[in-house]
């Protein structure tokens, strides 16, 4: 459910003859607080969004007084302010009304029936039920991922609750952009496959796309937004890096097809990754071992210290290789490379292993 607007206020409650005087570019502003004003000089407890209510008490007597309240209130960015008319002014004040239409900022005016206490309640219950109904939402998102978690989801399943939930597909992808997992959903008006190229673990990104992506953890935001354009249609993408101890292991790319994103959607995809660092760390954690006993088993190939046909074989096979079929060794050394030398490298292999369909393991 959105937030309390101005409009909404003077609408849609059952606060009734409420009249918007001014501002009516800005009754869109969202309130997230009601206060009363009572002293003059309460400016410093105030924040953006709070929707302030006064008889007009304080500043019945001083003109300068009325303009630097609505001065101070828009400054602040409150959302508005309520005057309760027939108490101490009979109508709002034309030098308010006039500064207050200079800097776009709402006066709503409030009928003399109803206590500035009672307009505040109303305003506050609303506000109560609609954050308690977005925290039911906001925990339903979590268990619904910690129970993912908990049953031992792979990346797969990461991606498809994260479609489910956002109501988009979805595509997640290694801190290389290579094609980790994606998601589908019925009705996508822009199919990934029609866009993408979905190929075991290839980049579905060009190249350009990629380097666009920041890399560093001190530069990230909720989400990240980039476009992609095939001749007349673009499509909106949103890029969560998947982060774990300011390390990213991927991200997740929601394809914005079918839906425009909403709060809740970047908290579902907050949970995705912080679930999604777990698995992948996990994987990254097992592939390093793996790696360290393929090059084990490299080096004492290399050097003749397995004697015995079988146990070869055992090894062959337990590392993932056909004894059966022939095999090529293929030393590469590069002086004093740097991680993204060594990266480099490897993607350049693996894509002429893909253009030649040999199968290559590469043990760094």
């Amino acid at each position: 459910m959105p937030l309390l607007t101005i409009r909404e206020i003077v609408e849609s409650t059952s606060l009734e003859n409420l009249r918007l005087v001014t501002g009516h570019l800005r009754q869109t502003n969202e309130v997230h607080n009601v206060n009363i004003i009572d002293n003059p000089e309460a400016f410093d407890w105030f924040t953006a969004g709070d929707f302030l209510l006064t008889t007009g008490f304080v500043f019945k007597d001083n003109v300068e007084s009325q303009k630097q309240l609505i001065r101070e209130l828009a400054e602040i960015n409150c959302a508005g302010l309520g005057v309760k008319i027939k108490r101490y002014w009979d109508e709002i004040p034309q030098a308010m009304i006039d500064i207050a239409n200079e800097l776009s900022f709402p006066i709503v005016e409030i009928p003399y029936v109803y206590s500035l206490a009672h307009v505040s309640n109303v305003i506050n219950d609303i506000l109560f039920r609609r954050e308690s109904s977005k925290l039911k939402k906001y925990q339903k998102i979590h268990e619904a991922f910690r129970k993912c978690a908990l049953s031992g989801g792979d990346i797969q399943e990461i991606a498809s609750l994260s479609a489910s939930i956002v109501n988009n597909p979805v595509v997640m992808v290694d801190e290389s952009f290579n094609l980790l997992s994606y998601w589908e959903l019925e009705g996508n008006p822009y199919p990934l496959a029609e866009y993408l190229p979905l190929n075991g673990r290839e980049p579905p990104f060009d190249k350009e796309f990629v380097a666009s992506i920041p890399t560093d953890v001190r530069y990230l935001t909720l989400s990240i937004k980039r476009q992609i354009t095939r001749g007349d249609t673009v499509i909106i993408c949103r890029i969560k890096p998947i982060v774990f101890s300011s390390t990213i292991y991927g991200y997740t790319l929601v394809w914005e097809t079918m839906k425009k994103m909403e709060q809740l959607d970047y908290v579902a995809l907050e949970s995705a990754a912080h679930i999604a660092a777990m698995e992948l760390f996990k994987l990254k954690q097992v592939e390093e071992a793996r790696n360290r006993e393929r090059q084990d088993f490299f080096q004492d190939l290399i050097e003749g210290k397995i004697l015995s046909t079988n146990a070869l074989r055992n090894l062959a096979i337990t590392n993932g290789f056909d004894p059966d079929r022939s095999h090529m060794v293929f030393a590469l050394q590069i002086e004093d490379a740097s991680p993204t030398l060594l990266n480099l490298a490897m993607e350049q292999i693996g894509q002429h292993s893909a253009t030649y369909r040999y199968p290559v393991q590469i043990v760094v």
